[in-house]
């Protein structure tokens, strides 16, 4: 015992394993990610997308394809207080590649505005792991209103994680299609308002 403290004998044994260390016995920042195996799931990318006008095509298919989207970024670039960190995602005419393989969380976000009392519409995660040749929805939200007053306003979100063993061949589309009615979706490009976020939870 040492100033009221009882001292454990740690143990270093023939076969490389350690013996009499505690849970939480190693002081704080002792270990770091880079003292981690490859196979300790950490958190390593996180990155935002973002719609950055109104679009009132009645549908998007994917999204991005017709209207403007942007990163939501401050790694000293701009859009100043948005943290995003790792590799980017990259898209072309709205289909996303993701930078490095692993479990990847993504999120959807829509938000739009209809004139009309009553309309419906869907949102969903498209996904391919062939390159593009097939597309399958593997996650949606419907949005549903009937309302007595006009300009009333909707909000759809859906998620999932994706397995993405190839960055070649597995890539996401995002896609709005309004059944009824004529809605607005609607972007600012200071602020999320419709989005996609994308993280990386582990290693695949």
């Amino acid at each position: 015992i040492l100033d009221g403290n009882l001292i454990m004998a740690i143990t270093i044994n023939g076969n490389g394993t350690v013996a009499g260390i505690s849970v939480g016995g190693l002081p704080d920042g002792i270990v770091d990610s880079d003292m981690l195996a490859n196979s300790v799931n950490t958190v390593t990318h996180y990155d935002c997308w973002r719609l950055t006008t109104n679009s009132t095509d009645e549908d998007e298919d994917p999204l991005g394809s017709v209207t403007g989207i942007e990163r939501a970024i401050d790694a000293n670039g701009n859009k100043p207080g948005f943290g995003t960190f790792g590799d980017p995602m990259t898209h072309s005419g709205g289909i996303f590649s993701f930078p490095t393989t692993g479990y990847w969380k993504v999120e959807f976000q829509v938000v739009m505005n209809c004139a009309d009392a009553s309309y419906n519409n869907n949102t969903s995660i498209n996904v391919t792991t062939d390159g593009g040749t097939n597309w399958h929805a593997l996650s949606s939200s419907q949005g549903s209103v009937n309302d007595d007053n006009d300009n009333v306003y909707n909000t759809n979100y859906c998620s999932l994680v994706i397995d993405v063993t190839n960055v070649s061949n597995v890539k996401v589309k995002f896609t709005v299609m309004q059944q009824d009615g004529d809605a607005t979706i609607l972007g600012n490009s200071e602020y999320n308002r419709t989005c996609m976020m994308f993280t990386r939870i582990g290693n695949t």
